[in-house]
């Protein structure tokens, strides 16, 4: 019984005897934060938008925010402050973003996937009021649309607790990176139709690779893939930029894909590959379309990469 009542003990400390759920730092979860980051990716010319809301979970006050919108190299290029009052939600997208920007500062977020030009970055949303007021009260909400094709898809931001900057994306004021040392996305390709693919986006830190200059010599990512018939194959992609998109049909051997549709999943060696023991915060999503001969069986879904990760010696 005395052991029973040890072990109960220790399984309280450990998930808090307070009755409210408190977020691990150092992991990426669905909470509220003091910053919130959203990927965006919109089509030149129109076609492809990435719509977001970002609400205050704070049921008595006002929030103020301030915002800045990275390219893909995280260069800065706009930004600006807002308020949300008590238990407030409000609305942005890619395409609006753009659309304030010079043209030369546009021009700079121009990124090529399969033969057509996106405008890539990402979003940075900070709480002034943090720092005050110590509360996590910031959560976002983001979709991927392409609506004239029937496509569109909803993700959750990145929410880092306890206060983070535009750069490290680093959370605990900026001191815990959320490493990985392996992802574990899917991957599905129904048919060749030019609207069926299977990208992989991916959102990280800057300082702790040097990236200034982007170079596969410290981007480059093993992975193993596999289809469902247990077939693996080794090859390697490259992901040099802050935020990187990797059409993986450009990447799957026939040994695992000869012929569609086709589907299995991948293990990507994060951990081996970049420097400083992956000090760093990384992210990924899988992002699946499949276009059909009709709509109604045409469909796009995105997820989180599955991840695991050890802890990060000093």
């Amino acid at each position: 019984m005395k052991k029973l009542f040890l072990a109960l003990l220790v399984f309280g400390l450990m998930f808090g005897l307070s009755g409210k759920a408190n977020a691990l730092v150092g992991a990426y979860d669905d909470v509220p934060g003091s910053d919130v980051f959203v990927p965006i990716i919109c089509e030149v010319g129109g076609g492809m938008d990435t719509l977001i809301s970002l609400a205050n979970t704070d049921s008595s006050d006002d929030l103020d925010y301030h915002y800045v919108i990275y390219n893909y190299r995280s260069e800065e290029a706009l930004d600006d402050d807002g308020n949300l009052t008590a238990w407030d939600v409000q609305d942005f997208s890619c395409s609006e973003f753009m659309a304030d920007m010079s043209s030369a500062k546009r021009d700079t977020f121009i990124y090529e996937i399969d033969g057509v030009d996106y405008y890539v970055g990402y979003v940075w949303f900070s709480d002034l009021d943090f720092p005050f007021t110590g509360v996590n009260r910031l959560i976002g909400w983001s979709y991927l649309t392409d609506l004239t094709k029937g496509f569109a898809s909803g993700f959750n931001p990145y929410s880092a607790e306890w206060g983070s900057d535009g750069v490290t994306l680093n959370e605990g004021g900026s001191t815990v990176a959320l490493s990985a040392d392996h992802f574990y996305p899917r991957y599905f390709l129904l048919n060749d139709k030019d609207d069926t693919w299977n990208w992989w986006i991916f959102m990280q830190g800057t300082p702790h690779h040097g990236y200034s200059s982007p170079s596969c010599d410290v981007g480059t990512i093993d992975i193993n893939i596999c289809d469902s018939e247990e077939n693996c194959v080794s090859t390697s992609i490259c992901v040099p930029y802050d935020v990187t998109v990797v059409d993986m049909s450009e990447f799957l051997p026939a040994k695992v894909c000869s012929s569609r549709p086709c589907g299995g999943f991948a293990i990507l060696d994060i951990g081996e590959d970049y420097p400083d023991d992956n000090a760093t915060s990384i992210f990924g999503w899988s992002y699946q379309r499949a276009q059909s001969d009709s709509l109604a069986a045409t469909w796009d879904v995105i997820h989180p990469m599955h991840r695991d990760s050890a802890p990060v010696s000093p």
